[in-house]
Parts: C-alpha cells; structure tokens; sequence
C-alpha cells in the first residue's frame, strides 16, 4: 500500500516553526501535490496588506497557521508532483 503524503511547514509564531504530515489516501495519478496541497490549505486576505509593501496580499494558512513550505511524498519516501 502506498500513501501520498502532504508535509506542510507552518509559522506557529514569531520564532516558532512546525512540520506537519498530512495522510492523503493512496498515492494514486489522479492527485497531484499541488491538488492536495489546495485541498488542505485557506487561502485568506492579508489585513496588514499595503500597496509597495514586501508583505503578501494573501496568506496561505492550515488551522489559522501560515504554510511557508510544502511538499508531498509517498510511503516510500519519493517525491510527489
């Protein structure tokens, strides 16, 4: 049985980072990291967003924390696109 994988790098605060491991189901062809990934995730409004700002006008974020990395793999640790 090979399982698909979603590792997502989250900022829990300031100085904190944490790496989740998210199940997907089996590592079929149908799904894709990046449906996966868009599966998992809320896309949701910057509200310190400013024109000419370096700040992002959207926040990705799992469980009201903000994803800065992502990845997917399998059961037996390939990549997945």
């Amino acid at each position: 049985m090979n399982m698909l994988f979603l590792i997502l790098g989250l900022a829990t605060s300031s100085t904190t980072l944490e790496v989740v491991k998210i199940p997907m189901g089996m590592a079929v062809k149908q799904m894709t990291c990046t449906q996966a990934f868009e599966n998992k995730v809320n896309f949701v409004e910057n509200p310190n967003y400013k024109p000419n700002s370096m700040d992002s006008w959207i926040n990705v974020k799992y469980k009201g924390k903000i994803v800065f990395y992502h990845y997917c793999k399998d059961s037996l640790g390939n990549y997945f696109k």
